[in-house]
């Protein structure tokens, strides 16, 4: 069913997406060494280079046919996937300075699958059901947010404090 499928797509998208938010911090201190003043900045690279690259895909879509921007967010996961290797790289090869841009490029591919995405619901949902996928689409963020959140955290612990791994290794198996 249609509705099942696009309530999984969502559930491991933002599952996938969010289990990083809450170790960012904590990554850089603990494979980098840096302080709190840059560190809390990490979150803000990605959420600033999402909303920039969702209002530029508005400008740059806006005309295109909903049902065409399937395309649109699959190029988004990609580039997500993307920012997501960059930081497993940064983090097992202690490569510092592509921190940021791995954020930014991950930030960028969240905002593409964002506005791809938001245009699919609107394709899928005749009026009479436009209710229900925006229910679908919050509680997915919702639930699969908080527990991305908590995986991605919960796998930090266990990964550096009960198995003692490499701060590095350990980051890098979570992105």
């Amino acid at each position: 069913n249609r509705t099942r499928r696009f309530f999984f797509f969502l559930a491991l998208t933002m599952f996938s997406a969010w289990a990083k938010d809450a170790i960012l911090e904590p990554f850089g201190a603990d494979v980098f060494g840096l302080s709190m003043g840059a560190t809390t900045r990490f979150n803000s690279y990605w959420q600033t280079a999402t909303v920039v690259t969702l209002i530029a895909g508005g400008i740059a879509w806006r005309k295109r046919r909903p049902e065409l921007q399937g395309r649109i967010s699959q190029v988004g996961l990609l580039i997500m996937a993307l920012g997501m290797i960059m930081l497993a790289a940064t983090s097992l090869a202690g490569l510092r300075h592509l921190v940021e841009p791995a954020l930014l490029v991950f930030g960028s591919g969240f905002g593409i699958y964002t506005f791809g995405g938001l245009s699919l619901m609107a394709v899928m949902s005749p009026d009479r059901h436009a209710g229900t996928y925006l229910g679908l689409w919050s509680i997915s963020i919702l639930v699969f947010k908080g527990l991305g959140t908590f995986t991605g955290g919960a796998l930090r612990d266990v990964l550096l404090l009960r198995l003692g791994l490499d701060a590095g290794l350990a980051y890098s198996i979570i992105f």
